[in-house]
């Protein structure tokens, strides 16, 4: 076990660290680039400015494998993740404000509460990633695929999101004042309740995408509540707001670029109204296209075990399909359907206790 040791600033690329416990070490700048840490626990970990990615420039380069490793609550602000196998891993509540990560693969990856303010995850692959309540505010996310991501209550005001996949996605609640969504894929994603003042579509591609009572406010989120929990105080102006967002962000390149992205969402953009589609898809039209993109082979099967759990969240959170789930479960389970290949049996069972139900006529 090496829970808490000090190993700020050592070399330890390529090593072999599968399942070792590194809980609360000091790894501030320690290089991991091409180690394997599989299944390994860094959670409380300080990895400020450490490096977990790729040996080299030669292609493929062996890069850093963070399969299935625990990361909760782990200090990666700066940190060098490009390109790093985080496949499976856990990051809830993580501070990875300024991190680079672009490349990496994160799918099915759980990111709840996550830090990412200024981050850069550019061509990033989060296939069914669990990004809830995750903060990207001025990130970048520029030709990532979040196919089935679940986005619930993140804030995204003024992330670029050009060329990003988000099919499937859900985004109820989610704060996108002032994103940039061009050459973007919503690809019956959900968009229930979500902030969209400000957010710029062009060339962007919108087939079946179910927005609901979307919110078109223009103030700044709420910064604290009130002691009996209902209502909350608002910052006077947006730049007293992107103040606060950028005051966790290590000074730099990449805050100076969040800054520059952050500086379109202001009151300005009050006249920025996306027009999304009219009306809304029919539920078999939903689950047929849910089908379709469960099924792609690439990222398999991340994008159908998301689509799994859309289906069997609490009342009140899950997909509105008016019944229509036992007829994607049903598209999940056939043989030809490649993007499930690699769910497990747990998972097929809750599948065919799913397509069980009565299909309607």
């Amino acid at each position: 076990m090496l829970d808490r040791v000090d190993l700020r600033k050592a070399d330890l690329a390529g090593s072999r660290l599968e399942g070792a416990s590194l809980t609360g070490a000091r790894l501030d700048q320690a290089s991991f680039d091409g180690a394997n840490l599989r299944g390994a626990r860094l959670d409380g970990a300080v990895l400020r400015g450490a490096r977990l990615g790729c040996v080299g420039a030669a292609m493929p380069a062996p890069c850093a494998v963070l399969e299935g490793a625990v990361l909760a609550g782990a200090q990666l602000q700066s940190a060098h993740l490009d390109g790093a196998d985080l496949t499976r891993a856990r990051l809830d509540g993580a501070q990875m404000q300024a991190a680079s990560l672009d490349g990496a693969v994160l799918a099915s990856a759980s990111l709840a509460d996550a830090q990412m303010q200024a981050a850069s995850l550019r061509g990033a692959r989060l296939h069914g990633a669990i990004l809830d309540r995750a903060q990207f505010q001025g990130a970048t996310l520029e030709g990532a695929v979040l196919r089935a991501a679940s986005l619930a209550d993140a804030q995204m005001q003024g992330a670029d999101l050009k060329g990003v996949d988000l099919s499937a996605t859900l985004l109820r609640r989610t704060q996108m004042q002032g994103a940039v969504l061009q050459r973007a894929v919503l690809r019956f994603a959900w968009l229930e309740d979500a902030l969209v003042i400000g957010l710029r579509l062009q060339d962007t591609e919108l087939e079946g995408v179910q927005a609901e009572r979307l919110d078109l406010d223009d103030r700044p989120p709420c910064e604290t509540f009130t002691t009996q929990g209902r209502g909350c105080v608002q910052l006077q102006a947006w730049i007293d707001w992107r103040g606060r967002a950028l005051s966790v962000v290590p000074r730099g390149q990449a805050r100076d670029a969040a800054a520059e992205r952050l500086g379109r969402v202001d009151w300005g953009m009050r006249a920025t109204r996306p027009v999304l589609p009219r009306p809304p898809p029919s539920p078999l039209a939903v689950a047929e296209g849910l089908a379709v993109l469960g099924c792609l082979p690439d990222g398999a099967p991340h994008a159908a075990r998301a689509l799994l759990r859309q289906m069997t969240l609490p009342a009140g959170e899950a997909r509105h399909l008016d019944g229509r789930s036992a007829l994607l479960a049903l598209r999940l389970l056939d043989p030809a359907c490649a993007g499930a290949v690699g769910l497990d049996a747990d998972e097929r069972g809750r599948l065919r206790d799913l397509a069980s139900r009565d299909l309607p006529s």
